[in-house]
């Protein structure tokens, strides 16, 4: 700097922000609240972080977050007992939204720890239990708890979720009488391992309904919680009831002779999840009236010695609710049978082209342990299939098979010869080579329709292919074509350019060639040669396959109506 010239002065730039210290207090704990709905708590300290964060960063903080009721009301079940005891303390009078693990005995505290933490806890509940929002208990072991059936007798006038667990089939049972009937906003329950009556769950504004009893039921309780007419009267009672869920659920079937109850209307259910027995479930579907609308998800399981009765019930079920359906998706495995029924080919394509479709029903049907040959069980879906459905309308289908044949019958050939308005066709799974050999064959015998042949599948338009590998047949194809090399960015080059015109081009319709003309495929290529009454097909989809060259595959098959693929599926 010359000399004789001022130094300027360092000026500080003026802060036109607000610094967090002069926010105003609502504002600050409308931080905080949004803190601890957001942060990740700590279960390897058993502290939630953003509770130590807002309580010990400043006074003012401190002050602020431990006088905030509002703050402390949810308390999680992961974090220690003492601070959840603080949780609760500093919540006040605020709705209370409590998690309590109860112990096991032989847990690591001593056992007078463990006596009076068992009675603290059980005293939280009982002298909280008038302001609490939502209350769940889970209880490893109820051998330390002999009286935890009286934490629930009183009333509970601000409740809106219940939430019990019992670790095993421990033959937990709630009082009769639970919160004394009266829980006025109680709108979910949720039950796991744990008994009841059906007739102690009436509260009107029940709103969703979990009953979980998988593992397994008590001997003293085979019977379940109650009569068919009971469960039928509970729910003809709850007429706010949106989603209904019961795992292998049980009641009293109706003696021989006695009258049968009546069906009732659920039609407000809008998520109806049964998994148990085939039977069991089939009677309680036969006594519900629902909505066109309802999401319905069954999965059935089969005693050894009614294998068939079960099939009987499932046949009779499916043709009298979804005997015609527009769309159709079906998964075979080793040891579940899959349907999902549509009744808008729209929701069939949106789930399987990678949107959320729902499907009206889906029904998981397990492989009954009697059953060891997947031949058979391959029958018994095929028969399932073609004696309960009319597939006469059905436009979009999709199949997912493990299994191959039945006595050298392509799999599913018998359900492919009576859709005739098929025009959506989806193929997954193993057994994707073998029915595509099977529609081959297909194809070239024909259909008698009225003792005149038709083309089989004479409808189909779309078709998509998924999770297939080209690269064994672009392998065969690469050895036998002697006339090129493959250059560094894998394309086809021809030893001697003055051979060709265009080398690349006709080399690559010569690989494509190959690949679809292969007995597996060259079905495809027959659907596009079909008399021109036919509808051709127009689209093919190739989703989530691997190995195809990227070359102008769809104008090979399709002229210059060359289709769109999917977007990061198609490697």
């Amino acid at each position: 700097m010359p000399e004789g010239r001022k130094r300027s002065a360092y000026l500080i730039p003026p802060d036109h922000g607000s610094p967090i210290d002069n926010l105003p207090n609502d504002i600050l704990v409308d931080i905080f609240l949004f803190l601890r709905n957001a942060c990740v708590e700590s279960k390897e300290h058993a502290i939630p972080g953003w509770a130590i964060a807002l309580t010990h960063t400043c006074s003012r903080w401190r002050v602020l977050a431990t006088s905030t009721h509002l703050l402390w009301t949810k308390v999680p079940r992961h974090i220690s007992f003492e601070w959840q005891q603080t949780f609760v303390e500093r919540s006040g009078r605020a709705p209370l939204q409590l998690s309590l693990h109860f112990r096991a005995s032989g847990d690591s505290l001593p056992p007078d720890q463990m006596i009076s933490r068992t009675s603290k806890a059980c005293n939280i509940v009982r002298t909280n239990i008038w302001r609490m929002d939502a209350l769940w208990l889970l209880f490893d072991s109820l051998d330390c708890y002999p009286n935890w059936s009286h934490l629930l007798d009183t009333p509970a006038p601000e409740l809106r979720a219940f939430e019990m667990d019992a670790a095993a089939a421990q033959a937990a049972e709630l009082p009769r009488n639970i919160f004394q009937r009266h829980a006025p906003k109680l709108e979910s329950i949720s039950l796991d391992n744990v008994y009841f009556t059906w007739t102690s769950l009436h509260f009107p504004e029940l709103a969703m309904l979990v009953i979980d009893h998988s593992d397994g039921h008590s001997l003293d309780r085979e019977s379940g919680m109650g009569t068919l007419d009971e469960l039928l009267s509970l729910l003809a009672a709850l007429p706010k009831l949106r989603w209904l869920e019961l795992h292998d659920f049980l009641f009293s079937l109706p003696l021989p002779g006695s009258s049968q109850p009546e069906t009732i209307s659920v039609v407000q259910l809008e998520f109806l999840k049964l998994y148990g027995i085939c039977e069991i479930v089939m009677l309680l579907m036969q006594h519900l009236h629902l909505s066109p609308t309802t999401n319905i998800f069954l999965q059935l399981s089969v005693l050894p010695a009614r294998v068939m009765e079960s099939i009987m019930a499932l046949v009779t079920f499916l043709a009298s609710h979804f005997h015609t359906p527009s769309a159709l998706a079906i998964k075979f495995v080793a040891d579940e049978f899959c349907f999902n029924f549509y009744t808008e080919p729209q929701s069939y394509l949106e789930k399987y082209h990678g949107e959320h479709g729902l499907s009206p029903l889906t029904l998981e049907y397990q492989r009954p342990n009697s059953v060891d040959s997947q031949t058979f069980w391959l029958r018994i879906a095929t028969h399932i299939v073609l004696d309960s459905l009319n597939l006469s309308q059905l436009t979009a289908l999709h199949i997912e098979s493990a299994s191959l044949d039945v006595d050298g019958v392509p799999a599913w050939q018998p359900v492919l010869l009576v859709t005739r308005a098929l025009e959506d066709l989806g193929l997954k799974g193993p057994a994707l080579p073998e029915i595509c050999k099977g529609l081959s064959r297909l194809l070239e015998d024909g259909n008698l329709v009225d003792g005149k042949p038709e083309p089989i599948l004479p409808s189909l338009r779309h078709l998509t292919l998924w999770d297939f590998s080209f690269e064994s047949l672009v392998d065969v194809a690469r050895r036998d074509l002697e006339a090129v090399y493959w250059d560094i960015d894998n394309r086809p080059v021809a030893k001697d350019p003055d051979t060709m015109s265009n080398p690349n081009e006709e080399q690559q319709e010569d690989v494509l060639g190959w690949i679809w003309e292969d007995a597996r495929f060259d079905w495809i290529l027959s659907l596009r040669r079909r008399a021109v009454e036919w509808k051709p097909l127009e689209r093919l989809v190739l989703n989530g396959c691997t190995g195809l060259p990227d070359w102008q595959w769809e104008e090979y098959l399709f002229g210059m109506q060359s289709t769109k693929r999917q977007n990061g599926r198609r490697s």
